[in-house]
C-alpha cells in the first residue's frame, strides 16, 4: 500500500466525520462542533439529527402545500413579462405622440410587442392577452377622447379589428417559427445524448475487457493452484484482483453519476462538514498502487463547507487517481485546503510532468484523454473523471480549475461555499 501522511498543527484535533465508524482522537470537541451546527448530541449507535424525522416530513408537506408547481411559477412569469413588455411600449407610444408620429407607427409599435411575447412565451394565452391589450391600451391612450374607452370616431372600430387581426396572426406565425426552433434544439440535443451513450458504450466495452480479464485470469490461477504458488504470489495475485475490482467500482460509480446529471435526477443532499475530515475520507477511498505518496496539508483553520459530502468524496478520489495515473512512481500527491472569500478552495496537486498546454482548454470535456496515443491499458479510463469533477463542483455553485505547480507538476483546485461555524471550546 502507498504511504499516507497527514501533517497536523500542534494541540490540532480531528472531528469525528458522520460518514465513517472509525474512532478518532478528539472526540469530544466534535460533539462541539456538531452542537454549534445546531445538530442533537450522538446518541447510542446513532448520529446527531438537526430535527425528528416526523417534524422534517411535516415541514416538507407543508412547504409543498405552500410553494406553487413549476407550471404556475412559468405562468406567472410570462402573464409578468407579457405586461412588463405592454407598459414599456406604451411608454414609448406616448413619446412618438409627443414627438409628432403617425398612429401607424403606434400600431406598429403594438404589432411589434405581440410578435416579442409569442416568442418569448409558450401557449397561446399570453399572445391572446397582448392582442387584446394592445387594442386597449391604443384605444384608451391614444384615440380621443383619450384615457376613456369611447371613440368618437365609429371608423377606429376597424382599425381595432385589423390591428387584433394582424397581432393575432403576426404572433401565431411567430410562434410556430419558435416552437420549430425549439424542436430543432430538442432534436440537437437528443442527437448528442446518442453520441454521448455511443460513445460510452464502445467505452465501456474497450475499456473493462483488460480488468475484466485480468480478474477471471487471476482468480482462475487461484482457484486451480492447489498449493503449488508461494504465499507471497497468491497475495500479490489477490491484491491484483481487488484493485482491479476497486477500480471497476469507481468507474461504475462515475458512469451511473453521469447518468443521473444527464437525465437531470441528481439532487444534492447538503450538509455542512469540516472540510479536512473530508479529504481524509477521500484518501481512504482511493485505490493506491504502493509507489505514491499521498499528503494531506491541514488547513491553518478550521474550515467547513456546504456540501453532499459522497459526491465531493468522489470529486477529490477522481482527482487524486487521474493524478496517480499521470506520475511517475514515487511521486507525491498533495492534498490541501484555503479559504478564498466566500468560498473554500480545495486543492490536488502533484510533482509529475504536469498538463500540456494544448490539453489544458479540453481537459474537463467529457470523453476527453490527453494521451490519445497511448496504449489504452497503459493508462486505463473512460474520460469522464475530470469532466464529473466538473459537473459535481458546479452543482455546488463552484469552480475548478487546473494550473502549473512550480517547478513541475499540475494542481486542480475546486471551490465550495464555505459556512461560518462557532466552535465553543
Amino acid at each position: 500500500m502507498g504511504k499516507v501522511v497527514v501533517l497536523r498543527r500542534p494541540g490540532s484535533v480531528s472531528f469525528m466525520p458522520r460518514y465513517t465508524s472509525r474512532k478518532r482522537a478528539g472526540a469530544a470537541r466534535a460533539g462541539a462542533a456538531r452542537e454549534a451546527l445546531g445538530e442533537r448530541p450522538l446518541e447510542s449507535g446513532g448520529i446527531g439529527r438537526r430535527k425528528g424525522e416526523d417534524e422534517v416530513a411535516g415541514e416538507h408537506g407543508d412547504m409543498a402545500r405552500r410553494v406553487p408547481s413549476a407550471r404556475t411559477r412559468e405562468a406567472i412569469a410570462h402573464v409578468a413579462v407579457t405586461c412588463l413588455m405592454l407598459a414599456v411600449s406604451t411608454a414609448i407610444g406616448v413619446g412618438f405622440r409627443q414627438m409628432g408620429f403617425a398612429d401607424a407607427s403606434i400600431i406598429s409599435l403594438y404589432i411589434l410587442t405581440t410578435l416579442l411575447v409569442a416568442v418569448s412565451t409558450t401557449g397561446r394565452a399570453c399572445t391572446l392577452l397582448s392582442s387584446i391589450a394592445s387594442v386597449v391600451l391604443y384605444n384608451f391612450y391614444f384615440v380621443a377622447p383619450i384615457y376613456t374607452l369611447e371613440s368618437l370616431d365609429k371608423s377606429y372600430l376597424v382599425t381595432f379589428a385589423i390591428m387584433f387581426v394582424a397581432a393575432v396572426v403576426a404572433s401565431e406565425l411567430t410562434r410556430n417559427i419558435a416552437q420549430n426552433a425549439r424542436r430543432a434544439a430538442d432534436a440537437a440535443a437528443v442527437a448528442r445524448n446518442e453520441q454521448m451513450r455511443a460513445n460510452l458504450l464502445r467505452s465501456l466495452g474497450h475499456d473493462l475487457r483488460t480488468p475484466i480479464t485480468a480478474i477471471a485470469g487471476s482468480a482462475a490461477i487461484l482457484a486451480d493452484e492447489d498449493g503449488r504458488l508461494a504465499p507471497e504470489k497468491r497475495s500479490e495475485l489477490a491484491r491484483a484482483i481487488a484493485r482491479d475490482a476497486r477500480w471497476l467500482g469507481d468507474m461504475v460509480e462515475n458512469v451511473l453519476t453521469v447518468t443521473r446529471i444527464e437525465d437531470g435526477t441528481l439532487s444534492l443532499n447538503l450538509a455542512v462538514e469540516l472540510v479536512d475530515e473530508v479529504l481524509a475520507a477521500a484518501v481512504e477511498h482511493v485505490a493506491q498502487d504502493g509507489c505514491h505518496r499521498i499528503r494531506i496539508e491541514p488547513s491553518r483553520e478550521y474550515l467547513f463547507a456546504r456540501m453532499d459530502v459522497n459526491l465531493v468524496i468522489q470529486l477529490i478520489v477522481n482527482l487524486v487517481s487521474n493524478a496517480l495515473k499521470y506520475t511517475p512512481a514515487d511521486s507525491t500527491v498533495t492534498l490541501s485546503a484555503r479559504r478564498a472569500g466566500d468560498f473554500v478552495a480545495i486543492t490536488v496537486a502533484d510533482d509529475g510532468p504536469g498538463v500540456p498546454d494544448a490539453d489544458k482548454p479540453h481537459i474537463f470535456d467529457r470523453f476527453y484523454r490527453g494521451d490519445q496515443a497511448s496504449p489504452v491499458d497503459a493508462r486505463r479510463g473512460f474520460g469522464l473523471g475530470l469532466a464529473l469533477c466538473r459537473s459535481i463542483a458546479e452543482a455546488h455553485g463552484g469552480t475548478i480549475e487546473v494550473a502549473d505547480r512550480a517547478p513541475h507538476g499540475a494542481a486542480f483546485t475546486f471551490t465550495l461555499p464555505a459556512e461560518e461555524v462557532t466552535i465553543h471550546e
